[in-house]
């Protein structure tokens, strides 16, 4: 966790503090006697979110409240993490203990060192009285302490009674639950997202997917249609990759796979959608691209990888063209007419390009 001080609040109202609003009662209950549960799941950083986010204001004014402090001005409200910035032992030795702790008068508690860092951290003039709140989210040998809830007053020193330290203790629980809660959302969102990737991309060539493609297919034969532009689809296959895998193992034909893939992504046009299919097929979408222009492309491609170097011997590939026609009925049409000009490659001596005719056929 970074040694960094994370927010700081000044309470500046230039009036003798009101009692607990019906709103700031509510979250004193809610904070002695309902914490939110919390699952264990932390992350390492201290989130800067209670820095900005609006909750803090409500923190504030509890704070305040649970004080009672006189003169609202003379208060400051710091929260640091868990390691103190350099210079600042005194603090990491008052928090260490993981419990409230306070100073009825630091003035004449503290000796004068650790006053004047005190001072300084809290950036108050004088300090009078002092209180270190732990943040700390669940209970226990499974608590984590995201670090502490400073609380200064310039002018006031005052003995704490205790519902005022019960008080304090679960705001401190409260935050920490806030921070922990906030953390495992955002490991949720980056678990999602990750999720995400991995359900529409190969995981061994990068490329999307099969069932990626098969969503983007669809969405682009409908696109395709009702724009009245044509639309293109080239299916190749890795030659003898059979071979290849027998002679010079598995882990050989997945780098082929691999060196296939990066080739596709680097010839293929921004428009263009690679896709490995299965196994060692793979397609490309072309959308606003009639068939003799899929053609054209298809050859890049082949003539990109029959000139690449590989590990244990030259690499070909052969490959299919079809164009979507009014006679096909849809995605499945346009596959499989990629799928015959292509096995029409293979037939005819591989490392080649076929179109397919203009009916689908």
């Amino acid at each position: 966790m970074h040694g960094m001080i994370i927010a700081v609040w000044y309470v500046s109202e230039r009036r003798m503090p009101q009692p607990p609003s019906t709103k700031d009662r509510y979250l004193l209950d809610e904070t002695l006697y309902n914490p939110p549960p919390v699952d264990g799941v932390f992350g390492e950083d201290t989130p800067t979110f209670l820095g900005i986010s609006g909750g803090m204001d409500d923190v504030r004014r509890l704070a305040a409240a649970i004080l009672r402090a006189d003169q609202g001005e003379n208060l400051s409200v710091e929260i640091y993490a868990q390691t103190t910035p350099p210079g600042l032992d005194v603090v990491r030795v008052i928090t260490a203990k993981n419990t409230l702790v306070t100073l009825f008068d630091a003035e004449v508690d503290a000796d004068p060192a650790s006053l004047s860092r005190l001072r300084s951290f809290l950036r108050l003039s004088t300090l009078r009285f002092f209180v270190a709140i732990p943040v700390v989210a669940g209970r226990g040998g499974t608590s984590t302490n995201f670090g502490d809830l400073l609380v200064g007053d310039a002018c006031t020193p005052r003995r704490l009674d205790h519902l005022q330290e019960r008080a304090l203790i679960a705001l401190g629980h409260q935050l920490g639950t806030l921070v922990a809660l906030e953390q495992h959302k955002r490991r949720l969102e980056a678990e999602t997202v990750r999720l995400s990737a991995l359900a529409t991309t190969d995981g061994l060539t990068g490329l999307a997917n099969r069932r990626s493609f098969g969503d983007r297919l669809a969405t682009a034969v409908v696109y395709a249609r009702q724009t009245e532009t044509p639309l293109s689809l080239i299916l190749l296959d890795v030659d003898r990759f059979k071979s290849y895998n027998d002679m010079f193992g598995h882990p050989a034909g997945d780098e082929v796979l691999r060196q296939v893939g990066r080739i596709l992504s680097r010839v293929a046009r921004d428009s263009d959608l690679p896709a490995r299919y299965g196994g060692e097929e793979f397609v490309v979408l072309a959308t606003e691209t009639d068939g003799e222009t899929g053609a054209i492309i298809a050859d890049l491609f082949r003539s990109e990888i029959a000139s690449s170097s590989f590990a244990h011997r030259e690499v070909t590939a052969s490959f299919g063209v079809a164009e979507l026609t009014p006679f096909m009925a849809g995605g499945n049409d346009l596959v499989s007419a990629a799928d015959a000009a292509l096995y029409r490659s293979k037939a005819e001596g591989r490392n080649r390009v076929t179109l397919s005719d203009t009916n689908g056929s």
